[in-house]
């Protein structure tokens, strides 16, 4: 649990993206990109800097958290069904 659990920096990166995106569509996915990026640039910094091969397990699962917000929110706004997002911390 904590500041640093899953739902807790889920909630701070998706929060900060989705308020940028403002429900529209094309922007969410702008931004869903750069969350991306910024994963894969984390884990190639990761990776060198302590010649793992993969981020953490935390961190895969902050990452999944944050895809399945967007994969929500995505479908909101598109008229998809809506789906429950989770937002109680471990």
């Amino acid at each position: 649990g904590g500041v640093y659990s899953v739902y807790a920096v889920a909630d701070r990166v998706f929060g900060m993206a989705a308020k940028i995106a403002n429900g529209d569509p094309e922007k969410l996915e702008t931004m869903r990109a750069a969350v991306e990026k910024g994963f894969q640039e984390a884990g190639i910094e990761f990776n060198t800097s302590t010649g793992a091969s993969g981020l953490p397990d935390i961190c895969s699962n902050t990452h999944d958290e944050i895809m399945k917000r967007f994969d929500d929110l995505k479908s909101q706004l598109t008229g998809g069904t809506k789906a429950e997002t989770g937002t109680a911390s471990c």
